[in-house]
């Protein structure tokens, strides 16, 4: 059965006039009679007893009202349910970051979002490069900070926050150290620390290097995470390699621009608008908020 036909049985069983409860319904009288019709062919008993100026409710359909009543209740209920559950996920914003998402501004960045946005909760879910895809691409996370080596273009729709340059971090007492700047080829018999190379920024520096060298291999001797090297530099183990954001976020760490510098452009990785729910579309705004009024031009 229709379950709209439900309601449209109440209210003619309260006001007993079909032309009324029509109007009332904000339909016409003739949908009401042939609505009201079809419930009863149904239910193989008459609802209402229909005399030339009046209507009243039938035996039967005095019987059946309360049914009808509780049965709209429940269809109420069950529609203010869905509504709710809608409602709270337009509300929840999901958003997955890489490890060291502060030291490319992203955590200020949400941070103040969501001061400018609190009816939104958001969520900050951190993983590796390859987990966070992962769940991006099966649908689980619909935004994602993600980045792309220039030249290189973006696979998915995506905005970006800035650009980043890699630069050498030097040992203290280092030959290169309080150099400006230092020329890839002068690397070439160092020994380098990079990201890791299952990652597309570590496969791509490890690539740059060497062909910059003009060498078939080269003395890699950490590969991981950014921070962690920092050490392992100040103790003299070897260069590292790796994004301006970190010594720019770590003070007191000695470091050089690469010449030729390579960069990649680090942003958010989203699906499209119609996958988005409310609050996320209104985080993707923000992020390009943010990048107008940045200096950083990409």
């Amino acid at each position: 059965m229709d379950t709209t036909f439900y309601r449209e049985f109440i209210v003619l069983a309260e006001i007993l006039n079909f032309g009324r409860a029509a109007d009332a319904l904000n339909m016409t009288q003739s949908n009401l009679s042939k609505h009201i019709r079809a419930m009863e062919a149904e239910l193989g008993e008459p609802l209402f007893e229909r005399r030339y100026h009046s209507v009243e409710l039938s035996g039967f359909g005095k019987q059946y009202l309360p049914y009808a009543i509780r049965i709209q209740k429940a269809l109420d209920e069950a529609a203010a349910g869905v509504e709710s559950y809608r409602k709270s996920a337009e509300e929840i914003v999901m958003f997955g970051g890489y490890h060291n998402i502060e030291i490319y501004g992203v955590e200020k960045m949400l941070v103040e979002f969501m001061k400018a946005n609190p009816p939104y909760k958001t969520r900050v879910y951190e993983a590796e490069e390859k987990k966070l895809l992962q769940l991006y691409q099966a649908g689980k996370i619909n935004i994602i900070t993600d980045y792309y080596m220039e030249p290189d273009k973006p696979q998915f729709p995506f905005v970006p926050i800035g650009r980043v340059p890699f630069v050498a971090i030097i040992p203290p007492d280092h030959r290169l150290a309080g150099r400006s700047a230092v020329h890839l080829s002068e690397l070439a018999d160092e020994s380098l620390m990079i990201p890791n190379r299952d990652t597309k920024m570590g496969e791509r520096i490890f690539e740059i290097v060497k062909e910059a060298c003009s060498k078939s291999t080269l003395d890699i001797v950490y590969e991981g995470s950014s921070v962690s090297c920092l050490s392992l530099v100040k103790n003299g183990r070897g260069i590292a390699l790796q994004p301006e954001a970190l010594p720019l976020h770590m003070p007191g760490t000695v470091y050089a621009q690469l010449e030729p510098a390579p960069s990649f452009i680090y942003g958010a990785t989203y699906r499209n608008s119609d996958d988005l729910t409310k609050g996320e579309r209104i985080l993707i705004r923000f992020c390009d908020k943010v990048l107008r009024n940045s200096q950083i031009k990409v």
